[in-house]
């Protein structure tokens, strides 16, 4: 059965929440779904999308408040009364949710953070999105503990469902791993960075030809420099920005490390681990890594913050060879637990479920 489908996005610059949409995007239109892409504040797209998808800039270029994307939203329900709307970020949650209420659309939700942060510091958001949550006919969630934080009497109405990895990622390396420590990651504060950096500064004592390279982009980008910089491996670690082929970039890794205080589930690091990268994440809330790494079997958990269990973990992958070959090859089963067309089966279920 054909569906249609909206998804609702403020933007689709080069973020996880938007790798995901692009991926379940492209594999609907694949199969015959009718696909549009509702922009509400940025019409730039990062990710390759099948020329099928009907992209909607109109509410983003008139660049509206809160409640000029919910009038946006409701307008574009509307016009598409039949279609299911799905919003994958916090704000545009509630701006969708708002803008349904009393239409016909089935509305789906997705959080995928902590939902203990999702709204910052506005306390009345954060005492009453959980409520609020629940006017969705379905809300996915990444991680059993985040759905563990809503109210249970709508517990019929949440999904646990983990990111798709694409058909495209290429193979595992097989053959001598460089020596290279590797992350990929937006450089904002969630992702704990200088904890990285601190790590592996004192790492490099005892593997000195090792260098980090960070891919991605952010508003840190320039304070981290200066802290590698004041922290002496300013020579040793490398900004490598936004790469659309990252995947090549990294394969060869002796190692993938993940440093965040909090997550929801990191599509760079599902992929790091698919790819064969050993990968070391720290067991931050909301249990996103907690759900793909078994600690010690494809990969290492370590202690939010914890800088010492950080480093010897990252000693131990460097250090024996033996652990790089067990965690590539255990993590390179993940790839048939996320595949796209099992994933995207998942999100159909909650799509069409009544």
């Amino acid at each position: 059965m054909s569906e249609s489908i909206c998804f609702v996005m403020p933007s689709m610059n080069g973020g996880g929440a938007e790798r995901v949409v692009s991926l379940l995007a492209n594999e609907f239109v694949h199969n015959g779904h009718d696909i549009t892409l509702f922009l509400t504040n940025g019409t730039h797209v990062a990710y390759d999308l099948d020329e099928r998808v009907h992209i909607d800039t109109s509410c983003a270029l008139g660049n509206p408040n809160f409640f000029g994307q919910i009038k946006a939203i409701r307008t574009k329900m509307k016009e598409m009364p039949k279609t299911v709307f799905i919003s994958f970020m916090d704000d545009q949650n509630l701006s969708t949710l708002l803008a349904g209420i009393g239409m016909p659309n089935r509305v789906i939700i997705s959080q995928r953070n902590d939902p203990h942060r999702a709204f910052g510091k506005r306390r009345l958001i954060c005492a009453i999105h959980p409520w609020l949550y629940t006017l969705a006919d379905c809300v996915v969630f990444q991680t059993k503990d985040a759905l563990e934080y809503y109210p249970k009497y709508a517990a019929n109405k949440y999904r646990i469902i983990l990111n798709p990895l694409s058909d495209v990622l290429p193979s595992p390396y097989e053959g001598e791993r460089s020596k290279c420590v590797v992350t990929v990651c937006r450089l904002n504060e969630q992702k704990n960075l200088p904890l990285a950096i601190d790590a592996f500064a004192e790492f490099l004592v005892r593997f000195p030809d090792y260098t980090f390279e960070i891919y991605g982009e952010g508003a840190l980008e320039s304070d981290l420099k200066q802290y590698a910089v004041s922290r002496g491996v300013g020579n040793s670690v490398h900004f490598c920005g936004f790469r659309k082929d990252v995947h090549a970039c990294i394969s060869d890794a002796a190692m993938f490390v993940i440093s965040s205080d909090f997550e929801g589930l990191s599509n760079s690091m599902i992929e790091a681990i698919a790819l064969g990268i050993p990968t070391i994440a720290t067991d931050c809330p909301i249990g996103g890594a907690r759900m793909v790494i078994d600690n010690g079997v494809n990969g290492y958990l370590v202690p939010v913050r914890d800088k010492k269990r950080l480093v010897a973990a990252m000693c131990s992958v460097a250090g024996d060879p033996g652990i790089q070959e067990r965690f590539s090859k255990a993590g390179a089963r993940l790839r048939e637990r996320l595949s796209l067309d099992s994933i995207s089966k998942q999100w159909l279920l909650a799509i069409q479920a009544k």
